[in-house]
């Protein structure tokens, strides 16, 4: 037969035609597996990603579980901080009462001065009965020559030291509050009532400003203007821990 029978050329065709065509096939096929496998692929990835997700969300709830367990116990460790500095003021209190504040806190800024460098001054006649009682440590008040009523230097003295013990443990305090050591607002609610502008409670205005004010009373300094500027006028009373007016 030869190559040029039109029989063998079509033959030959059909043959090239038939490869082609079975190529194609063959192309399909591994396309289509392909696919199936990408399409698994993609399912698995898919599958893998919701598996992540949730030990995120799982892990993300630990962390929540564990930020708020700290949150509790640091509050819980403040409160007991306020519950322990209240005992010690309670004490305090107890031990020296608030009379030689009290005291102090009326006096102008002359004689806060003579209080700070514990100089001897006169005081008024009210005053004498009051402080004999209140602050036993100074004795009797007595009368001098001119026949007015002075505090000896040594009485003076008693005092300042009272005045200055005061000041610093409330100092230590409110130190505590400021540093977020101790609870803010169970300290606030127990020291509040120490600064009433309306009654003229600054506490100790002339002396911490003698004293050094904010350098040597920051924390009270801080307080103070918290207090007054929330107070303006006047808020209800907060419940007390002893006396510490």
């Amino acid at each position: 037969m030869s190559f040029q029978d039109p029989q063998w050329i079509i033959a030959i065709a059909n043959s090239i035609v038939a490869a082609g065509l079975l190529l194609v096939v063959v192309q399909v096929w591994y396309s289509a597996r392909g696919l199936k496998l990408a399409k698994q692929s993609f399912v698995n990835a898919v599958k893998q990603l919701e598996l992540n997700r949730e030990a995120l969300d799982k892990t993300a709830e630990q962390v929540s579980l564990a930020q708020k367990a700290f949150i509790d116990s640091h509050d819980l460790e403040r409160r007991k901080k306020a519950i322990i500095l209240l005992k010690d003021w309670s004490r305090f209190i107890y031990e020296a009462g608030t009379g030689a504040k009290s005291f102090a806190e009326k006096l102008d800024f002359k004689k806060s001065e003579l209080l700070w460098i514990e100089e001897s001054f006169e005081i008024d006649t009210k005053q004498k009965g009051y402080l004999e009682q209140t602050v036993p440590a100074i004795g009797q008040v007595a009368v001098n020559a001119e026949g007015k009523i002075a505090l000896s230097s040594s009485q003076v003295s008693i005092l300042r030291k009272q005045v200055v013990s005061y000041l610093n443990l409330l100092e230590t305090i409110l130190s505590a509050r400021r540093h977020n050591v101790a609870d803010p607002d169970m300290l606030k609610e127990q020291f509040g009532n120490l600064v009433v502008p309306r009654e003229g409670k600054h506490l100790l205005t002339h002396f911490r400003a003698i004293a050094g004010g904010v350098e040597a009373f920051p924390s009270i300094e801080l307080f103070v203007k918290e207090i007054e500027d929330e107070k303006g006028a006047c808020l209800p009373s907060k419940a007390k821990l002893g006396q510490v007016g």
